[in-house]
Order: C-alpha cells, then sequence, then structure tokens
C-alpha cells in the first residue's frame, strides 16, 4: 500500500480501517520512498506511547499483609510505598539488587536469606539476575528459631556483624548435610 506524504493522521486511520493494513509506504512526488507508517504510529501520535507494561508500574501479588512477591527491578522506594517495610540500602535501588548484596551471591531459585526482620526468598532468577523475590516480614518467634537452627549464617560483606543476614541454600537437603558432616 502506497500513500502520498500528504496524507493526516486521521486520514491514514480510517485508511489503514478501510484497506485492513497495517503498514503502508509513503512516496514522493517523483516515486521516491520517503518511509514508512504503520499503524502503531497513528496510535502513538493519537495516544502516546502504548507498551503491555505503562511506565512505572510494577507487577506483584500480596500474599497477605507481611508477604509480597515482586519483581527484581521494583525499585526500593515503589516497594515501600507499597508495603511499608522499612529497609534501606547504600547501595542497591531495586529489591533485586538488595536481594543479590545479601545473597553475596546469584541463589538458585528457592534459597532463603534473612535480614533485619525481612526474609527474602529468590522466586525467579534469570541469567546473571534476580527477576523474582518473595519478601515477608518475620515474627518474633519465627526469627528467634531460625537463628537458633540455622548454622549456615555468614556476615555479609559491608553490614557490620551485628546486622548480618543467615543466608538459606535450597540446594542444602538434610541427606547432603549429614553426608557432608562424616
Amino acid at each position: 500500500h502506497f500513500v502520498p506524504p500528504t496524507k493526516k493522521v486521521d486520514e491514514m486511520f480510517d485508511y489503514f480501517q478501510a484497506h485492513n493494513t497495517r503498514v503502508a509506504i509513503i512516496l514522493g512526488e517523483y516515486g521516491e520512498v520517503l518511509g514508512i507508517v504503520t499503524m502503531k504510529d497513528v496510535l502513538t501520535f493519537i495516544f502516546g506511547e502504548i507498551s503491555g507494561r505503562m511506565e512505572g508500574q510494577e507487577y506483584y501479588k500480596e500474599e497477605d499483609e507481611n508477604s509480597y512477591i515482586v519483581p527484581g527491578d521494583m525499585r526500593l522506594g515503589d516497594f515501600y510505598n507499597l508495603t511499608n517495610f522499612d529497609f534501606d540500602d547504600p547501595v542497591m535501588t531495586t529489591i533485586g539488587g538488595v536481594a543479590f548484596r545479601l545473597f553475596d551471591r546469584i541463589p538458585n531459585v528457592g534459597d532463603k536469606v534473612s535480614y533485619e526482620g525481612y526474609e527474602f526468598i529468590a522466586r525467579e532468577v534469570k541469567g546473571l539476575r534476580i527477576s523474582q523475590v518473595q519478601v515477608q516480614k518475620q515474627s518474633a518467634e519465627k526469627e528467634v528459631s531460625k537463628s537458633a537452627d540455622d548454622e549456615s549464617g555468614r556476615p555479609v560483606p559491608g553490614l557490620p556483624e551485628d546486622e548480618s543476614s543467615a543466608v538459606e541454600n535450597s540446594q542444602d537437603t538434610p541427606e547432603k548435610q549429614t553426608k557432608e558432616d562424616d
């Protein structure tokens, strides 16, 4: 489909509908190709940028008031506004970045780390980034029992010893632990 460069946006919209097409080539007066125009170009001109995900929109799932599953690229400010979970990080700006720093490695799906009364669980890892994290507030009772039972805790670089977190690897099964102890 070929159109002259003089067609207006509303005319192009009608043209696309009438000809059941989504692309047209714009020709100049000497038959030279000046460019192409698509239905998306027309709709973007009318309505603004169109995408499946709006700018700043974050997808999350609220398990309950103390547990959220969020995308790893969610900014800490947005996470705080959503959850009122209060923790800050001097270096990282996303929840996935905070989890990565706390794990101190690329975690496996299901790995857990505790930090300042919160538990971070790697729900989805794509390549070298944590793409989905579950963050939940721990009850005081759960924190005490976890710190008493968890022997895999190690200090997190950059944090004082008393603020260290305990990392729990989903790959450590009781069978593996007993074999290593022998």
